[in-house]
């Protein structure tokens, strides 16, 4: 099947960082929340790979891969947002009771760990998301139960209860699962850390988004000093990651930054619609795909206010485009290391040699042989009998 290609309609000619952006997301929250982040006794930077060989593979000038399969524990970005969004909510509560907020040291010693014993916290996953928060969970002490919907593979399920949270499969959709949680976690005033965001549920996401930004700064610090991508393409599900990323590179560069290309499966792809038909569209169907971290129908509101102003178009990417990725870096390209890369991490680089290999795409999106070209791998093999099966 053919890629589908939008350009985004809501984009702005010469876009600000107006009220609407900083509501989403705060740059002055956001540089605390890293400073937090790389304050914890697991924190440590993942690389930006320099592929030379894939770039000359594709015909680019450059490829640069922002590498989360090597973010420790869970091998995905995803250990920067409900982990850190969690310990925030964590915090706020107990200085509702002790009017301190406390520090995160404090947390990690166990000061807070009667207290943290009687919250109990929640989430919707199709995998990473659920991982984080349980991961934060085993951390701070608190209770957890992640909620999966119907197309999560057991191995995922596992991970997460090797974390020490309960898992509830519901025959469900993402989305359908996601507001069963919702209406739960309300019902029995539980701790909701979940990496979207609907009317009158905002803060976990901001939270969220905030500790994802570290990756950016990572980014950028590792880019060579006199060069920048001229185009970045961004996996989308429910658009945290997309959103965060899109949000720092306009703070570092402004409206000289690189060119956004949003991409989401042709199996559930709402914001190529919304791009095409120019009004807002949910996708209710099975959402069946191997890149099961965008099988989403619903973009969150926050992650459009960060998109819709300075995203250049949307596409749509196969499964058995994702898969060719996966085997094309686990095998390495013109003398490039081996990467291990997940389903959904895949998705990005699928977007780029779908654009190298068609001529109208690739004019639409100004991709060319001067081209210099970010991606991020947003997870490795978090689900390894999938992963194995795919690339072995």
């Amino acid at each position: 099947m053919k890629s589908r290609i939008s350009i985004n309609p809501f984009r702005e000619t010469s876009p600000v960082y107006g009220p609407a952006q900083q509501a989403a997301l705060n740059f002055e929250d956001a540089a605390e929340a890293r400073k937090q982040l790389k304050q914890w006794p697991v924190y440590e930077q993942t690389p930006l790979v320099d592929a030379l060989g894939l770039a000359q593979h594709f015909g680019l000038s450059r490829l640069w891969i922002k590498d989360e399969g090597k973010r420790e524990p869970l091998k995905s970005f995803k250990a920067l947002g409900g982990a850190y969004a969690l310990g925030e909510f964590l915090r706020n509560r107990i200085a509702d009771q002790t009017s301190e907020l406390p520090s995160y040291s404090s947390l990690f010693e166990g000061e807070h760990a009667s207290f943290a014993a009687r919250q109990h916290v929640v989430a919707t996953t199709d995998g990473n998301h659920g991982r984080s928060l349980a991961w934060g969970a085993k951390l701070f002490g608190v209770p957890c139960t992640i909620y999966i919907p119907k197309n999560v593979t057991e191995d995922r399920a596992e991970a997460i209860r090797a974390l020490g949270a309960e898992v509830k499969q519901l025959p469900l959709n993402y989305d359908a699962t996601l507001h069963q949680c919702a209406a739960d976690a309300a019902k029995n005033n539980w701790i909701h850390i979940q990496d979207t965001s609907f009317e009158g549920y905002t803060q976990a996401h901001k939270l969220i988004m905030e500790g994802y930004t570290l990756m950016v700064e990572e980014i950028v610090d590792q880019l060579p000093k006199d060069e920048k991508p001229t185009h970045c393409f961004l996996q989308v599900g429910c658009g945290g990651m997309a959103a965060c990323i899109t949000a720092m590179l306009w703070e570092h560069w402004g409206n000289t930054m690189p060119e956004i290309i949003l991409v989401q499966s042709d199996k559930v792809a709402p914001l190529v619609e919304t791009f095409r038909t120019k009004i807002d569209q949910v996708d209710m169907g099975d959402h069946e795909t191997l890149m099961i971290g965008i099988a989403c129908g619903e973009v969150a509101e926050l992650s459009k206010d960060l998109l819709y102003p300075f995203a250049q178009s949307a596409m749509t990417v196969s499964d058995d485009q994702a898969v060719a990725i996966m085997r094309l870096c686990a095998t390495g390209v013109g003398g490039d290391a081996s990467m291990i890369v997940g389903e959904t991490g895949a998705a990005g680089f699928a977007a780029v040699k779908t654009a190298v290999e068609d001529e109208e795409i690739a004019a639409i999106i100004g991709l060319d042989s001067k081209s210099r070209v970010l991606v991020i791998n947003s997870e490795g093999d978090t689900a390894p009998d999938v992963y194995n099966s795919i690339v072995n």
